[in-house]
């Protein structure tokens, strides 16, 4: 058998196998979010038997909780115009530790990557880590399409995406890197920003960050 024969065949499982992950991925991002998902419905189900709506309002935003069908749905809000999803209200995550310079080299910045390790894929639990922060860099994306792109911290053939890590970090480009780890932090070093937190933490760091770059929470407390 020739060399580009075996090329090809090698070429062609790699795709089999590419395909197989992205199934298994967008299958776990679903019981996942369905998971989330449930406890918004805790918290929506409360606030409809005492208010007897499903609003809740924070400072000058007003979050509506959208019904998806199968006991799923979502928090929207209208921020700058534009629609925004969310797992959680922002008093469900004030707790977290998020310290001030996070926000405001996001706001300072003209670009924003937000970039992971795609070797985590081939790790335990590496697929529903990896769907956890495909899942938590897509919503924060589209919280600020005008600047944030996604990345990966090193090159590998499985994605198409530019190679950015913390060592092309600037004040006009800050680097957002997602980490799957047992445990919860937000680290600031330079222009990098390292996210560091279990899956479900995940979405609660997304939800935080974007409250606070849209100043729905400042330092954890509500902006009135």
């Amino acid at each position: 058998m020739g060399k580009q024969t075996k090329r090809n065949i090698k070429r062609i499982d790699h795709q089999a196998q590419e395909k197989r992950r992205q199934r298994r991925v967008l299958i776990f991002s679903i019981f996942m979010v369905g998971l989330m998902l449930f406890s918004i419905m805790e918290v929506v189900i409360y606030n409809t038997r005492s208010s007897g709506d499903n609003q809740m309002v924070y400072g000058e935003y007003e979050f509506v909780y959208r019904d998806l069908g199968n006991g799923a749905g979502v928090l929207v809000t209208d921020i700058g115009g534009q629609e925004n999803e969310f797992q959680n209200l922002p008093f469900q995550v004030s707790y977290l530790n998020v310290t001030p310079a996070a926000v405001a080299l996001l706001k300072g910045a003209s670009q924003i990557a937000l970039s992971a390790d795609p070797r985590i894929i081939d790790l335990a639990d590496g697929a529903e880590n990896a769907a956890m922060i495909d899942y938590a860099r897509l919503q924060l994306g589209l919280a600020i399409p005008e600047k944030a792109f996604n990345s990966m911290m090193v090159d590998d053939e499985r994605y198409t995406l530019p190679v950015i890590g913390c060592d092309r970090a600037s004040p006009q480009l800050a680097v957002v890197i997602f980490n799957a780890t047992n445990e919860t932090s937000v680290v600031v070093d330079g222009s990098c920003i390292i996210i560091n937190a279990e899956q479900r933490d995940l979405m609660k760091i997304k939800d935080r960050i974007i409250f606070e770059y849209y100043d729905i929470l400042k330092d954890g407390v509500v902006v009135d």
